[in-house]
């Protein structure tokens, strides 16, 4: 079904299906991620039985960092001291150990 709708490289190159898509935009649903996503990862990755394993958290740094998820109530705290493993999702590692 076509929608009449069509992306363009340029203005003067006319798109078609055989084109090949070299950007996306994803939206992502903060509140689902939050709720669902998030904690059935947890539960499936780091808990034995009913009980978790690991205090999970993930957390956006920036110029005002904030809690996206914890598996916790409280973690991660100031006083916590050292993390077990940190993962930069959306850049490249920075192979650093918590501490």
């Amino acid at each position: 079904m076509d929608t009449g709708h069509h992306f363009r490289h340029s203005d003067t190159e006319p798109s078609s299906s055989q084109d090949p898509i070299n950007w996306i935009v994803v939206v992502l649903n903060l509140d689902y991620i939050q709720n669902s996503v998030l904690p059935n990862l947890t539960k499936r990755d780091f808990s034995s039985r009913e009980e978790l394993e690991y205090k999970v958290a993930v957390t956006a740094a920036g110029r005002t960092p904030r809690v996206i998820y914890s598996s916790d109530l409280g973690f991660p705290s100031s006083n916590e001291g050292s993390v077990d493993s940190r993962m930069n999702i959306f850049g490249p590692s920075s192979n650093k150990r918590g501490g």
